[in-house]
């Protein structure tokens, strides 16, 4: 049995040291990849418009994190290999040198590029549009546009490119309007557009279909139908603001508030953020319910007023409707 024992021990000791001896008669090669400071080599083109790209080649871009032309982050389009790579000309760039920035270092180009500001130019517009509507603009140079306008109101674009802009039609209070291009020269921002308000925002209004009650009473829910009725942001009766309660396209409904004392008050619906009114009544009677009470009566079946019931506590007795004889009244 130890015989046994002994055999296997040196079997694996003597496996061992072969393995050695092989491991160290074997050369080990690992690659060595060398990664050196960013050179750029060349660029093209030399110059151009901001949305132009441009491509440098050179050594060693793997590192590089950003750049900018003329101090301006330009975008890093494409990393295509460690000898070439592709950036944009960014909106609002000065001619000037290309920077490659890694974590460590900048390396500037040897030549500088120049930027070059074409003026956009709008060959044609439509005349009207409704409001939350995209529209078309041609005309050239367009894909320097940084922003539209339609008087001071910027529109978002939709789709852009050197000979078409698609924009939606903001709201803005004035329903006749002038387009405005923003765009980059060499001095800052610049605007060129439209005069005389050329374009036309149709606004879809609320319109109500059935007929305000001459009169309400403090905390009566009033039903109102109607088109467009969601256009509707608020309810105010003179001065003060009603609480919507529901509203879709063909129905609103609102508590009337409470009023100082019953008066009589024009009751308007407001809408486009605060800039147009629609009038539900010119004069609409808001009733605030009083009661009459008599301190000292005692509590029971007492009634007052033509057979209207009292309700008794330990202030008093009240009722809705003014008794014969006089007593005190209070707001409710």
């Amino acid at each position: 049995m130890k015989h046994s024992i002994y055999t296997i021990w040196s079997l694996l000791i003597l496996g061992v040291c072969q393995l050695a001896t092989v491991g160290c008669n074997e050369k080990v090669s690992v690659d060595e990849i060398i990664q050196g400071d960013p050179v750029i080599g060349a660029f093209a083109p030399a110059s151009g418009k901001p949305g132009t790209e441009i491509t440098i080649t050179g050594e060693y871009f793997r590192d590089v994190l950003s750049a900018t032309l003329g101090g301006v982050e330009a975008d890093i389009r494409y990393k295509i290999s460690q000898q070439e790579m592709v950036l944009v000309v960014p909106a609002g760039a000065r001619s000037g040198k290309i920077v490659l920035k890694t974590r460590k270092l900048e390396v500037e180009s040897a030549e500088t590029f120049t930027v070059v500001f074409p003026v956009p130019e709008m060959t044609e517009i439509p005349e009207k549009g409704e409001l939350e509507e995209e529209v078309e603009i041609a005309g050239t140079n367009l894909d320097v546009v940084t922003a539209v306008y339609f008087n001071d109101v910027e529109s978002s674009v939709g789709y852009q490119s050197e000979k078409e802009l698609v924009v939606k039609v903001p709201f803005v209070t004035e329903d006749k309007v002038d387009i405005f291009l923003a765009y980059f020269d060499e001095a800052g921002e610049k605007r060129v557009g439209t005069q005389g308000g050329a374009f036309e925002i149709i606004k879809i209004r609320p319109e109500v279909g059935s007929a305000m009650p001459a009169g309400v009473t403090e905390g009566e829910i009033v039903v109102l139908t109607g088109t467009n009725l969601h256009l509707i942001e608020g309810i105010v009766f003179g001065e003060t603001p009603a609480v919507i309660n529901s509203q879709n396209e063909t129905l609103i409904s609102f508590r009337v508030p409470t009023l100082v004392e019953t008066s009589t008050v024009a009751v308007k619906a407001i809408y486009y953020n605060g800039t147009a009114i629609l009038t539900l009544s010119e004069a609409c009677e808001v009733i605030i319910p009083k009661v009459f009470y008599y301190p000292g009566v005692e509590l029971g079946g007492a009634s007052y007023g033509g057979g209207q019931p009292a309700q008794c506590h330990y202030r008093g007795c009240f009722t809705s409707v003014r008794p014969e004889r006089e007593g005190k009244s209070e707001t409710v």
